[in-house]
């Protein structure tokens, strides 16, 4: 079996889309102290 490759959170951004502001803050915190670079939209349409 081969081993785990230890992942460059820093070269991965992550977009967070939430339409609850808390539920999207609270994501976003937590993914930020993980080390994730992240994006945030409060719709789909602002995904896009």
């Amino acid at each position: 079996m081969s081993e785990p490759h230890a992942i460059d959170r820093s070269r991965h951004r992550l977009l967070v889309v939430n339409d609850d502001p808390v539920g999207r803050y609270t994501t976003v915190r937590l993914l930020n102290a993980a080390g994730f670079p992240t994006l945030e939209a409060a719709t789909g349409a602002e995904a896009l």
